[in-house]
């Protein structure tokens, strides 16, 4: 009895390992993604897609350690990594969701987002369903391999989840219109929330769940509706503490408000999934909204804040897109070249379907714009191109690959669903979001309006005057006129790139003026107090260069 127990214990270290061998994966996927971050400091590296090269290197670990053999080899590291690719996709999907939502729907701007609502709502409502039921048709119609069609519905469901954090951080720093910007970001926030509803419909038919058109409905409203507002309750409550938290002269005030908008995440979701059984997406990102709304008055250490949630959502998508890598690598070695060929072919069809839609539905976006301002059709372009496939649509393929629908799809074609999913969030990483600036500049998506530029020209002359008024020595005199010379050039050859735009020849984007400008003002406007130090130290100079 003894010698069977030591045998059954030896082969449960070398099969399964101890639930605490999972940290060296971990720290391993968060050591990698911080190495990569470090190379981005090298000129050479300075435009690396930190997720491609991620999900690449996943892909890779798992080649070398499945193909190899070496898996079995390297112990208590080899049990690790095949502990996290039976990982639990319930677990998964609590831990890493709440902070990757959380942190977007908190960075938004809601004076804008209240703007384009309820165009966020169309294309994430609406614009969801067709999208997800047109690839769920063309699934259906093209892959020879007679998948059932809610096996396809879900499959353009996850394929619907969009996920597009470098693109909103491209057109920021290309100084495109905050609108637009706002518009990507909104219509990612809430189609992620729409996308897992609709997974979780399908799914459970998958399951075996019968739902009746009436039962999708109202399954649709409670755990749409009822999420949203259960999120917003639970916004409010944490709001009103991280208020009663503040604190100027305690140290740990901040400390306290960092902590409840962390929980305030991982509560919304928990509660709205756990307890409710309702979408815990929405939820969360209604909560979260909330917070983006009320909070940042209120808030002691805005850099604090910024700093922790920019953390958490780097961990957040180094580990699942790295775990994704690991995974579809895995599958790769059981996926037939055809499917390679697939999906390129389902990956083109998306851009179109989404394009499309975006560019038929401009005369409703234009309605439901509070000013009926037109939807041009490059903003169509860049949200079209812009739609790219992230961390959301990868959690739930991870989940079909390893439950499977309760055992009612094959294990192969649990396979071929993540390899498409992992394989369309690698081509829109490494085609879409690279080649987005190009897109931008040729588009002109980024350029300075020429009623902007007229304010600026205005603005421009006003400062000279403030200038000749001024009682400043004779240096921080030359300094600055040096610098409003400088700062008319700039405007000068905006004004050179919006003639040739509307001649329709080629597009080079000019530096944005706008913080050019502001700084500026500010500068000029600390002479009247006689605060020349701060022009001779070369402050002026540097900030503007930059």
């Amino acid at each position: 009895g003894g010698e069977s127990s030591e045998e059954g214990e030896d082969h449960h270290e070398e099969g399964h390992g101890h639930p605490h061998e999972a940290i060296f994966f971990l720290v391993g996927a968060i050591m990698i993604g911080t190495a990569l971050l470090h190379l981005t400091f090298l000129k050479a590296f300075k435009g690396l897609q930190q997720t491609v090269v991620l999900f690449l290197l996943g892909c890779a670990c798992s080649w070398l350690l499945e193909g190899t053999g070496l898996r079995g080899k390297l112990g208590a590291v080899g049990r690790s990594y095949g502990q996290w690719l039976a990982i639990d996709p319930h677990l998964l999907l609590f831990t890493l969701l709440p902070p990757l939502l959380a942190g977007d729907a908190m960075s938004i701007d809601t004076h804008l987002a209240q703007r384009v609502a309820k165009q966020c709502l169309y294309l994430a409502g609406p614009g969801v369903a067709i999208n997800a039921a047109l690839t769920a048709v063309f699934l259906w119609a093209y892959l020879p391999y007679d998948w059932p069609f809610l096996l396809c519905l879900t499959t353009g469901a996850i394929l619907c989840a969009t996920d597009p954090v470098a693109v909103v951080a491209l057109l920021k720093e290309l100084g495109a219109s905050p609108t637009l910007t706002v518009q990507i970001q909104g219509e990612s926030l809430l189609n992620d929330g729409t996308a897992i509803v609709l997974y979780m419909v399908t799914y459970n038919m998958l399951m075996g769940v019968e739902y009746s058109l009436g039962d999708v409905v109202v399954f649709l409203v409670k755990t749409a509706l009822y999420a949203w507002l259960l999120g917003g309750l639970i916004g409010f409550g944490f709001f009103a503490w991280i208020r009663a938290a503040k604190n100027k002269l305690d140290h740990n005030s901040g400390l306290i408000q960092v902590a409840l908008t962390i929980a305030c995440a991982y509560t919304s979701f928990a509660v709205a999934e756990g307890l409710f059984h309702i979408s815990g997406v929405l939820s969360t990102v209604a909560a979260s909204l909330v917070l983006a709304h009320k909070m940042w008055p209120e808030v002691v250490s805005h850099e604090t804040m910024k700093t922790v949630w920019h953390m958490l959502e780097y961990l957040g998508n180094t580990l699942i897109f790295f775990l994704a890598g690991a995974l579809t690598g895995n599958t790769m070695v059981r996926i037939p070249f055809t499917d390679y060929l697939h999906l390129i072919s389902i990956y083109l069809m998306l851009l179109f379907i989404r394009a499309a839609l975006v560019m038929l539905s401009r005369p409703i976006l234009q309605f439901l714009h509070p000013g009926r301002q037109p939807v041009s059709w490059p903003d169509a372009m860049v949200i079209s191109w812009g739609g790219l496939r992230g961390a959301v649509g990868l959690a739930l393929a991870i989940q079909v690959s390893i439950s499977r629908a309760g055992g009612t799809i094959s294990q192969i074609d649990a396979d071929r669903v993540l390899f498409y999913v992992g394989g369309i969030a690698l081509l829109t990483l490494s085609i879409n979001a690279t080649t987005c600036p190009a897109l931008v500049r040729v588009l002109g998506v980024a350029q300075t309006p020429e009623v902007k530029i007229k304010l600026m020209q205005m603005l421009h002359s006003r400062l000279f005057k403030e200038l000749s008024e001024k009682d400043c020595t004779e240096d921080v005199r030359q300094a600055v006129e040096t610098m409003l010379e400088d700062l008319q050039h700039h405007i000068g050859g905006e004004c050179e790139v919006g003639r040739e735009r509307s001649d329709g020849s080629s597009v080079e984007r000019a530096p944005t003026m706008q913080q050019r400008t502001t700084l500026l003002m500010r500068k000029v406007g600390l002479l009247a107090s006689g605060d020349d130090d701060v022009l001779n130290k070369g402050e002026l100079t540097c900030s503007l260069t930059r």
